[in-house]
Order: C-alpha cells, then sequence, then structure tokens
C-alpha cells in the first residue's frame, strides 16, 4: 500500500467555492484543510503557491501545453465578460431572475463565484458570503451594482442566522439561496483522521443543514415560496476512494435535501441539489496532486483519467453548473423538487 507521503502542505480550503481564509493546525501526509486568503485578481491561494500547487504550476507538472490552457483561460475570460451585469445584459441573456434575491454560501471562488456571476447575470441581487470576507467582497464587486458582501463561517448557527437576516434587510428580502460552501481532503480511511472527518462534516453537512435551516425560517416567516439548490458532488451519487469522508458528507446533502424538500413543498418551498463531476477549479488542482502522491502517479495521468471517465470529453468548468443553478432556482423548474441533479458530464447517469 502507497502511503500518503510526510510532506507538510499549508493552509485551507472551505471551498469549491471557497469559503475560505480561517487558518487551522496544519495537517501531514500532503492532506490540507485551510487556505490562506487569496490576493486581489489571484485565482489561487498562497497556500498553493507556497507549494507549486496554482494553475499554471500544476499545468507545468502535467506537461500540458500551455498555449492550450492559456486559450481555456481566455474562453473563460469572455464567458465571465458575458455573464458580468456591468457589461450589460446584451443580446441572447435571458433575465430569468430578474428581480430575485438570493443569498450565497462559498461565493468566493470557484463554483460559488460561478454561480454568483450567474445569478447576477440573470437578473437576481445577491448576497454573497464566504469565510474569506475580502473574496466574498470582490466577487460582489464583480457582479455589478446592488450586491452585498458577508463573511459567514457556515458551520457557526448563530452566525448563519445573523447573515441571513442582515442579507434580507440588505436586498429588500430573500426568495432564493444556494448552500455552496464545501470542503475536501483525501486520505484511505486507514489513515483518515478523526479531525479530517469532523472538518468535511462540519461545512459539508452540517454548513449546508444550518443554511437551510435559517433560509427556510426566514422563507415561512414572510410567507416567501422560494427555492433553494444545495452543492452536492458526483461524490454523493458513487462512492470515491480516497474521499470516503468527503462523499458521506455528500451523500448526507442529497439525502437531507430530498427529506427537506418533503417537509416545505406543501409551503410553495423548492428544494433541490446538484452533483458537479470534475470540476476545473483550485481545488481539483490540489486534489491532483493528492491523488497522484497516494496513488502513485504522474498528476498528468489523474487529470487524464478525470476526463476519460467524463463521456462529454473534457474537465467540467464552474459555469457549468452555474448555469443549471439559475435553471433551478427559476420559474422553468417550477415542478421539480427533491432532485439530485447530475452535472458530470456524464460521469454518472442515473
Amino acid at each position: 500500500m502507497i502511503s500518503a507521503p510526510r510532506r507538510k502542505i499549508s493552509g485551507a480550503c472551505q471551498a469549491d467555492g471557497a469559503q475560505g481564509a480561517r487558518k487551522r493546525p496544519g495537517v501531514t501526509r500532503g492532506r490540507l484543510l485551510w487556505t490562506e486568503p487569496r490576493a486581489e485578481g489571484q485565482d489561487t491561494t498562497f497556500g498553493d503557491q507556497e507549494n507549486g500547487l496554482g494553475p499554471e504550476a500544476v499545468l507545468r507538472i502535467e506537461g500540458e501545453d500551455l498555449s492550450v490552457a492559456e486559450q481555456d483561460r481566455h474562453g473563460r475570460r469572455a464567458a465571465d465578460e458575458r455573464r458580468s451585469p456591468s457589461s450589460g445584459a446584451g443580446p441572447g441573456v435571458s433575465l430569468v431572475l430578474e428581480g430575485r434575491r438570493a443569498f450565497v454560501t462559498g461565493g468566493g471562488a470557484g463554483i460559488g463565484r460561478a454561480i454568483v456571476l450567474a445569478l447576477a447575470a440573470a437578473g437576481a441581487r445577491v448576497a454573497v458570503t464566504d469565510l474569506d470576507g475580502d473574496a466574498a467582497a470582490r466577487v460582489a464587486r464583480e457582479a455589478g451594482e446592488g450586491h452585498v458582501a458577508l463573511r459567514l463561517d457556515v458551520t457557526d448557527a448563530a452566525a448563519t442566522a445573523a447573515a441571513v437576516t442582515q442579507a434580507a434587510a440588505a436586498l429588500g428580502g430573500l426568495d432564493a439561496a444556494v448552500a455552496n460552501a464545501g470542503i475536501s481532503t483525501m486520505a484511505r480511511v486507514v489513515d483518515l483522521t478523526e479531525a479530517e472527518w469532523d472538518a468535511n462534516m462540519a461545512v459539508n453537512a452540517k454548513g449546508v443543514f444550518l443554511t437551510d435551516q435559517a433560509i427556510v425560517r426566514h422563507f415561512l416567516a414572510h410567507g416567501t415560496k422560494g427555492s433553494i439548490v444545495n452543492t452536492a458532488s458526483l461524490a454523493a451519487k458513487v462512492g470515491a476512494p480516497l474521499l470516503a469522508h468527503y462523499s458521506a458528507s455528500k451523500f448526507a446533502v442529497a439525502g437531507f435535501t430530498q427529506a427537506l424538500a418533503r417537509e416545505v413543498a406543501a409551503q410553495g418551498i423548492r428544494v433541490n441539489c446538484v452533483c458537479p463531476g470534475f470540476v476545473e477549479t483550485s481545488m481539483q488542482s490540489r486534489e491532483v496532486v493528492w491523488e497522484a502522491e497516494l496513488r502513485g502517479m504522474e498528476p498528468a495521468a489523474v487529470r487524464a483519467e478525470y476526463i476519460s471517465l467524463t463521456p462529454l470529453g473534457r474537465l467540467q468548468q464552474p459555469e457549468d453548473v452555474a448555469d443549471v443553478v439559475v435553471f433551478l432556482l427559476g420559474e422553468g423548474a417550477r415542478f421539480m423538487t427533491g432532485l439530485a441533479v447530475d452535472v458530470n458530464g456524464g460521469a454518472f447517469m442515473s
């Protein structure tokens, strides 16, 4: 059996959305819990840079043609510009969420950032929350005018309830929410620590529970027939080796989503979750390196395997998830609730 290397990696990340930037004790054996804050305009974390895990470094490790990577980045930048409300809606952009007010957790980076920008482009005003308050503020500014940013630790019940109240006051109410904050670490079960198990459960499962609870209480108190989308994972459909604790937390999200949907359907509240696949974010960049070390492979081989497991033949982009979230929050999904929607390029077909 290949044991995880005894290399200390600094930092921690609540996110694919990165909730972010609270420093916790370092973890050995190549596992990481918390990342350092991102700098202005910077996609990678300081912790990533210190360990050579930024996007460009990973691309070079993987032997990928940088011209292709640059083309990918240009494509994503163009997509962001098309989405940005500050540039105007433009032709072909449907304001399907016009007038809606949304609360998003883990909105500071990755999938969370893409969701915020997509909601804003669709006409919603957004309360962007993240453990990294500066990252939340940057994304709120990037989304255009009329949005607010709040620092939030989703594992804190009182803070979550207070953030929902603050967001509702700032936006004049709430009628949509996305519980997106999440973390990941990677280890074999025989090497897994209680701290890692607890951290994944606290953010990924408890964080969704506390967010949804506060949102539903707000909806019920105001007679709002609102909609909620939780972020689960492909790992909520198929148990993932080296990610048993993460899979457990995401299976919990899918089950909780279905149970809550049944509880509040009579009040006109819809609750669904999305299950992304192999999404190209800074979180995935770290996971590629960890998995390569644990399996005795090169990072390029791990990344190629992810693509080979995806019938549509590419890594998923955060915007692929964000567009589905917009649909689920909108009127087009008015008769959909309790679903764990696969958004994974065919990596899992139910």
